[in-house]
Order: structure tokens, then C-alpha cells, then sequence
């Protein structure tokens, strides 16, 4: 959340939004949330989530649709943070001014721990496969919501990387072959769109999802693709032959969780390396504009690493587990 508007959510409007779900704050502790203003509260004993949102990053429609399939998800046995009704029972509160106003909404706390580098083995990379597969069978047949659609915020991002023209050319063709995609029931529909390393937690064998406030319509090979690049970014780290070393086994593994559980025609895995690269471009051109022009030694490699993976040609690599 940008700092500005960050400001103008007041410790009256939280005590506001406490009030209606009868919370307490674990002392005001803001924790993550680059986004969105996200703290720690108590509910009835119970550890809560609460997420604000500015009114100019959703709509409330947006919002509640979210919270619908989160629910819709729960309902399906998938372990998903759900959102916790309000005292007058609301999923969404609105708190502010008409000039500036704040949607609110509370989740349950996920179980478990973060995963470690260590843990994303190939048993780990199954099980994020059977956890996709999972979200995009019940997503296969969900009644259309007023949810985004996958290029909603695609004009921004070609602003925010505007000056470097390889980037901004290299985007601008992934997404208009995206584009030429055919929209099908078994192709495309709600997905996560984040689920990376810090979007869940473990519980022995059990992952705990949460944070779906990037949740849109888009083809489930993106969903994959998403997971795939973050997977083997995290495992990598800042180490560029670790990575070019990992890219086929995090994907062979990540494949093997979820082909048994949902078909994936050999036709949508061959657009894998096209969705790889729209994911890692995306995330480029975000952490670029967000180091600045004077980033430090560390975010230097670290963007340079991150250019290179963008620029990486994932097809060979993707051949080889067809």
C-alpha cells in the first residue's frame, strides 16, 4: 500500500473494524502485506487475519467474490484460509470517508510453518500439483463471479518498466499470444495466480492456503507456471546454476502431483514456456520499478538474475517432460 493512503487509515477506522467483528489487536502489529495493511487480531481466543484494502485497488464486487470461492473452496475439502463473518455478519466491512475509504475483511489464521529451501523437494513439488489440481477441478464448473480477468492490470505494468524497451516489447508479445488462446472449460477459469512460498503454510502434510487477493480468470497452465517460476526461484535463490539445474526436476515433480488428479491436455502443457515468461517478466518489471534507480549491490544481482530468468527460452525444458 502506497504510503499516502497508507496514512489515512486511522487508529480510529481500526478500532472501528474491531469493533464490528468484536476483535482484539495483538498490539497494532502490522505484519507483511505489500498490498494491503494486514494485522494480527484476536477473535473469541481465536488468531485472526485482518486484511484492509484501499478502495482504488478493488471494488467491493471484486472482493466479494473472492470471499465467495475462498468459501466455495473450503467447501470442497481444499485447507484454504476462510474469511470470518463480521457481528453483523458481513464478509466485508467498508470503513473512511467517501474520499478515503478502506474495505475490511478477517480470515482464519493458517497452521503450521513456512517451507524452507530444503523442503521444496520432490515431494513437496507433488504436492503443490495436487493442490493446483485441486483448485482448478473445483474451479472447472464455479458459477462466473464479477472476479478480474488475467490482463486487468497489464497496461500499469507496462508503464511501471516503460524506459527499457527489450522488457516492454518482450510483454507486449506474450501477451498478445496469450491473447490468441482459446477460453475453455477445461483451459480456463478462477485461479490463485500467487501461490508461492510465502502464501502458505505446512501442517505435517497439510497446506494451509491463504492470501487470494490476486486471484483472477486465467488459463490453469498460468496457475502452474506461476508456482513452477516461484518454486524454483525460491529454491534457487541468487544462485543462477542452481537454477538452470533445478528448472526440469521442480517441473517433472510439480507435473507428477497433478496429472493424476486433473487431466492437463499435452496441447496447454506446451504453452508452459509461454506463461513462464509472462510470470517472470511481470515480476521483473515489478521488482525493478520497486528497487529505484539506485538499488544497492544485492538487488542489483538479484534483478539481473531475475532478467536473465525472464529472458531464459523454458521450451526444451518443458519438451522433455512431454
Amino acid at each position: 500500500m502506497k504510503p499516502h493512503i497508507r496514512e489515512q487509515f486511522t487508529n480510529e477506522m481500526f478500532a472501528d473494524l474491531l469493533e464490528r467483528w468484536g476483535a482484539e489487536s495483538k498490539g497494532w502489529q502490522l505484519s507483511g502485506g505489500s498490498m494491503n495493511l494486514l494485522y494480527e487480531v484476536t477473535i473469541n481466543g481465536c488468531d485472526r487475519v485482518m486484511r484492509v484494502t484501499d478502495r482504488s485497488r478493488r471494488t467491493p464486487e471484486a472482493i466479494r467474490a473472492e470471499l465467495r470461492w475462498i468459501n466455495h473452496l473450503r467447501s470442497c475439502d481444499i485447507s484454504v484460509c476462510a474469511p470470518v463473518c463480521s457481528s453483523r455478519g458481513k464478509w466485508l466491512e467498508e470503513c473512511g470517508a467517501e474520499q478515503c475509504s478502506f474495505y475490511a475483511a478477517v480470515f482464519e489464521r493458517a497452521k503450521g510453518v513456512r517451507v524452507r529451501r530444503a523442503d521444496l523437494d520432490r515431494t513437496h513439488m507433488m504436492t503443490l500439483g495436487r493442490l493446483l489440481a485441486s483448485l482448478h477441478n473445483a474451479s472447472t464448473d464455479y458459477p462466473r463471479t464479477d472476479r478480474m480477468m488475467w490482463d486487468y492490470n497489464f497496461p500499469g505494468l507496462l508503464r511501471l518498466i516503460s524506459d527499457d524497451s527489450e522488457i516492454v516489447e518482450a510483454l507486449t508479445e506474450c501477451e498478445q499470444a496469450i491473447r490468441q488462446l482459446p477460453y475453455t472449460r477445461e483451459g480456463f477459469g478462477l485461479v490463485h495466480n500467487d501461490l508461492h512460498m510465502h502464501n502458505y503454510l505446512v501442517d505435517d502434510e497439510t497446506i494451509w492456503l491463504f492470501d487470494f487477493d490476486s486471484c483472477v480468470y486465467n488459463w490453469y497452465v498460468g496457475d502452474l507456471a506461476c508456482t513452477w517460476y516461484f518454486a524454483l526461484s525460491w529454491i534457487a535463490g541468487m544462485d543462477t546454476e542452481i537454477w538452470h539445474k533445478m528448472r526440469l526436476p521442480t517441473l517433472k515433480s510439480l507435473l507428477d502431483g497433478y496429472a493424476p488428479h486433473r487431466e492437463l491436455d499435452p496441447i496447454w502443457i506446451s504453452q508452459l514456456p509461454l506463461f513462464f515468461r509472462f510470470r517472470a517478466l511481470s515480476l521483473y518489471a515489478f521488482l525493478s520499478h520497486r528497487a529505484g534507480p539506485q538499488p544497492d549491490e544485492d538487488t542489483r544481482i538479484r534483478l539481473a538474475n531475475a532478467r536473465h530468468y525472464a529472458m531464459s527460452d523454458m521450451s526444451p525444458i518443458v519438451t522433455a517432460v512431454m
